[in-house]
């Protein structure tokens, strides 16, 4: 009978379904005769599925798996083999994770702490240049093929039949209908309140357009500017 002391490494290997058809296969000749490996498989039987299952990506600080391996390390699990059997399993169970992630299979447990935080949204705020109740409120976030921009909306009359509201990036040199200067972000309406909520990603240079403003526009698809601002930003992006 093929048993012996300690299970062998290719356990988590085989409990996670990342060995060779061929491995898999010896594998599995060799738990038919072997009692120690098949008490070891029992064991971990279902973490592939945990994994599969877990939470999703956290930041964690760096070196957090070094020292975890050190506490277990350094706990009592006593002297008897079926509990060093579980310790090694274990750990060979973490590695052969590890591996998973790092080939893609699609298991992603944790991102280290030194990723990348997503950018902090600036606010602007915009309201009627000429007075009156239209008013609205925009995140803008920058991300690295331009930004986005997710924008609340109160107190703006409906467009008339056939047109839109557009939203604009808008240069700092100036800008006129006769000499366009801006770039569009993309179109809206309102509800019968006045009220919408709307989000777009764009590409232009915010350093290059880094004024807003909302305009009626017909409902033509023809991006261009025909008429005045109903809608003007107080800040610069």
């Amino acid at each position: 009978m093929a048993e012996h002391e300690h299970a062998q490494p290719d356990v988590a290997g085989y409990v996670l379904g990342v060995l060779e058809p061929d491995e898999a296969a010896a594998f599995a000749a060799h738990i038919e005769g072997c009692r120690a490996c098949r008490d070891e498989v029992a064991d971990l039987a279902g973490a592939g599925e945990l994994l599969a299952r877990a939470a999703p990506a956290v930041d964690v600080p760096a070196g957090l798996e070094a020292r975890t391996f050190a506490a277990i390390a350094a706990a009592d699990y006593g002297p008897t083999p079926a509990r060093r059997r579980r310790w090694d399993g274990a750990r060979r169970l973490v590695a052969a994770a590890a591996a998973v992630v790092l080939v893609g299979v699609g298991i992603t447990v944790v991102r280290q702490a030194t990723e990348p935080e997503a950018a902090v949204a600036q606010v602007i705020e915009l309201e009627a240049p000429g007075g009156g109740p239209a008013s609205a409120v925009a995140h803008v976030r920058r991300t690295p093929t331009g930004g986005v921009i997710e924008m609340e909306v109160e107190g703006l009359a409906p467009p008339p039949p056939g047109s839109v509201f557009e939203c604009w990036l808008v240069a700092a040199s100036g800008d006129s209908i006769d000499r366009p200067n801006r770039v569009s972000v993309g179109t809206f309406t309102v509800d019968q309140d006045g009220r919408a909520t709307v989000r777009w990603d764009f590409s232009a240079d915010t350093t290059r357009f880094p004024r807003m403003g909302v305009t009626i526009e017909p409902d033509d698809g023809n991006p261009v500017h025909t008429s005045q601002r109903v809608l003007a930003a107080k800040t610069l992006l």
